[in-house]
């Protein structure tokens, strides 16, 4: 047994290896910045489900006064964005059938239980709309609301209760959507991040909500954690897209087409007039030359996604400078070159093309990492980048500031990715991964601070509880006083106890906010997903319903092979490329290595020892592959190897070059002949392919020709898929590792 607890020591070592990252920008820091949170709440703005419960109730005296008075209490995660009233018996507007309106009109003459009302609402909501959040949410659902929602209990419960059910991990793995393969399991990491609970490995109830509930003997309704899930950081994650917009490759083509055909027509008519115009015939040749490269580039620079366009002012006094000699040879010889009709669709040409440069230099969604080529395949149709993000404030200030994207706070992981085209069908599209990154999780990982987090979210509820003791001794005491001439001398004795513990309520709630806001005041940013297999999984389910949405028909991940291991590549050592990558991406085929290849670990061996060499792990999947892999069974999908296009099929005159100019290591890795090109931009013409100056090789390939494409794994995208919220957490971590293979 030791032997085997040693050998899954060193996989999950190698599990967490890191990742290749592009570098990050100088003016972009890691940092965060805790802040003091101050501020008071009233009693009855504890919201949400709680607060139906202390709905304020007549009283004199002393119980007026304690219903006013003021107790401290955590701000909610909140943001700017206008507030949505989500309460939880206000989640959904269900339209009543004719059988519920003749249920409703039997009931009418009782009073109805609000409670269970609501209860009975919002089970149907998560019947109809599994892993939707009651049918609020389209890309990402909880299974643990969908468990609670459809809890049978319609009264609070004991906390012992709700942690029986949780801690059960035979029950709480078994889930799955009813009548479908999707697993709707309920993982631990869910219920640290909602703050609900935290177990440790032994499944001992160590913090959270119930932690608390259990100790101060507080009974849980289901309201109480259906408000928490809704407002967990998870399911509130944004998703902020980079890429080029308003067609400026195309409205470039235009201006520049236009312009030359204008300039062409214009040098013949000089032309018929002998060599009185030489120099001016030979100044626009070099303007045409520079109106072509302008057009050849701006392609180049769209498809690859460089983040600082150049910009289109030079075709504009080109235009000008053509008008300006149209006016001269009229002078001279009484002859248009070019008409003020012509003139002004020339400078409309142009507007359209500085509009759509404009937009998206003030707009701020170009990719900003395209120029990056090292860590990307180039040749894509399209590039992309997207950057997840929690959009609110994170309590007591503990927001997460740095990363890649400046203006981006609270960045959880960042994805580079292009679209490309499948070899049976190039109008079939794909979206092929390049990297997937969290400079959150790096950045922890690197400080050590990973062990140092506490999470923050929902620890409100803390004085929700005590408000609702609090509560409920003020009825007490109000049952009494309303009896007044009455009361005995044991009523005003019992009173006058009730008025001692609500004042020591009090002091112990302001006490355990000034506890909590030192305690969270010094901590690391706290933001969820930090395990790589869980951003991973994130991202890869993220873009698969944007891949739906797009109407793209794969998702494959980029081979390493291919991008990574050049990053990294000691011949003499016989390394190739970082375990991180290989563990992360996988090769073509979609296993961790290849057989006879190493790669550098980044992590210290048992001696101390740095970057030792290690064999890949050819014989299990990667990280994202088997994410594909069990996606595939759960939304009647297929994972496997598919080859899609090195640059734009229909555009057959390439720039190429090779990746590895070894063939020793091009034939290691398994790129022979043109599997060891990539392309690095792809035109219609052989003309425009010649004006784009930059190294490499240019080759006519067409369509249908093998060698404009390149393995890859990846998974076809569904109607399930699209219709479908993915569940937010994996259960497994990591690679999915057979330790007797």
């Amino acid at each position: 047994m030791a032997d085997i607890d040693k050998i899954s020591a060193d996989i999950k070592s190698m599990m967490d290896e890191p990742t290749d990252s592009v570098p990050i920008k100088e003016d972009y820091d890691l940092k965060y910045e805790p802040s003091k949170i101050g501020g008071l709440a009233t009693l009855g703005a504890v919201g949400g489900a709680a607060a139906y419960f202390l709905s304020r109730a007549p009283g004199i005296g002393r119980v007026a006064r304690t219903f006013s008075t003021k107790i401290p209490r955590v701000p909610d995660a909140r943001t700017t964005d206008k507030v949505v009233n989500d309460q939880v018996d206000e989640i959904l507007t269900i339209t009543p059938t004719r059988m519920d309106r003749a249920r409703e009109t039997i009931q009418a003459s009782r009073p109805a239980d609000p409670m269970a009302e609501a209860a009975m609402q919002i089970k149907k909501a998560v019947d109809i709309n599994p892993l939707s959040v009651a049918g609020t949410k389209t890309r990402f659902g909880s299974a643990v609301f969908d468990f609670i929602a459809k809890h049978p209990s319609k009264k609070p419960l004991k906390p012992q209760a709700w942690i029986n059910e949780f801690s059960s991990e035979g029950r709480m793995g078994q889930l799955k959507v009813p009548n479908t393969n999707i697993r709707a399991n309920i993982t631990r990491e869910e219920l640290e991040e909602t703050n609900i609970a935290k177990f440790d490995k032994d499944g001992k109830l160590v913090a959270g909500f119930l932690k608390i509930a259990k100790d101060k003997n507080i009974p849980v309704s289901k309201f109480d954690l259906l408000e928490m899930v809704q407002k967990s950081p998870a399911l509130n994650l944004k998703t902020k897209r980079h890429f080029y917009v308003g067609d400026m490759d195309k409205k470039t083509d235009a201006a520049v087409d236009l312009f030359v055909a204008k300039a062409t027509a214009a040098k013949n008519k000089l032309a018929s007039f002998g060599d009185d115009f030489s120099d001016e015939i030979s100044s626009i040749n070099g303007s045409i030359a520079d109106a072509k490269a302008i057009k050849s580039n701006m392609q180049a620079q769209i498809i690859e996604g460089v983040p600082d366009l150049n910009s289109p002012t030079n075709i504009k006094d080109m235009m000008n400078g053509l008008v300006k000699l149209s006016d001269k040879v009229k002078d001279r010889k009484g002859v248009e070159l070019v008409t003020r009709d012509e003139a002004a669709d020339l400078l409309k040409s142009y507007r359209n093309m500085n509009r759509a440069y404009d937009l998206n230099k003030t707009q701020g969604s170009m990719p900003k990492y395209g120029d990056q080529y090292s860590y990307r395949e180039r040749g894509g149709e399209k590039y992309f980048e997207d950057v997840v993000y929690y959009p609110k404030e994170v309590p007591f200030g503990l927001n997460y500031t740095g990363g890649h994207y400046s203006g981006v706070k609270n960045q959880i992981v960042h994805t580079r990715y292009a679209m490309r085209s499948l070899q049976d069908n190039p109008n079939k599209k794909v979206y092929a991964i390049d990297e997937i990154q969290s400079d959150y999780s790096r950045s922890l990982e690197d400080a050590g601070k990973v062990g140092q987090r506490l999470n923050p979210f929902n620890v409100e509820q803390e004085y929700v509880f005590y408000s609702s003791v609090i509560k409920n001794k003020v009825k007490e005491m109000k049952t009494l006083t309303d009896k007044g001439l009455k009361m005995t001398q044991d009523d005003i004795f019992e009173a006058k106890r009730l008025d001692n513990e609500i004042e020591e309520l009090k002091k112990t709630t302001v006490n355990a906010f000034n506890m909590n806001n030192k305690q969270y005041k010094e901590l690391p940013p706290y933001l969820p997903m930090l395990e790589r297999a869980q951003y991973n999984d994130y991202a890869v389910k993220n873009l698969l319903k944007q891949a739906a949405d797009d109407g793209i028909e794969w998702v494959v991940v980029n081979p390493t092979e291919r991008i990574h291991v050049a990053l990294d590549l000691n011949k003499g050592k016989n390394q190739f490329g970082k375990l991180g990558n290989w563990n992360a991406y996988g090769a073509a085929d979609g296993r961790a290595g290849i057989k006879g290849v190493k790669a550098k670990s980044e992590k210290k061996s048992r001696k101390g020892e740095k970057n030792v060499t290690f064999d890949t792990n050819y014989k299990m999947m990667a990280s994202v592959p088997e994410t594909f892999k069990k996606l595939a069974k759960q939304y009647n999908s297929e994972a496997k190897m598919i080859k899609v296009s090195k640059s734009d099929p229909n555009k057959p005159f390439k720039i190429v070059e090779n990746i590895y100019d070894d063939e020793a290591v091009a034939k290691k890795l398994g790129l022979t002949g043109a599997q060891n090109e990539r392309h690095i931009a792809a035109f219609k013409t052989r003309e425009e392919a010649e004006a784009l100056k930059t190294p490499g090789m240019l080759k006519e390939i067409q369509a249908n020709d093998p060698d404009n494409y390149y393995y890859a794994f990846g998974i076809k995208i569904t109607p399930e898929m699209k219709g479908t919220p993915f569940k937010l957490y994996r259960r497994e971590g990591g690679l999915v590792v057979n330790l007797f293979a």
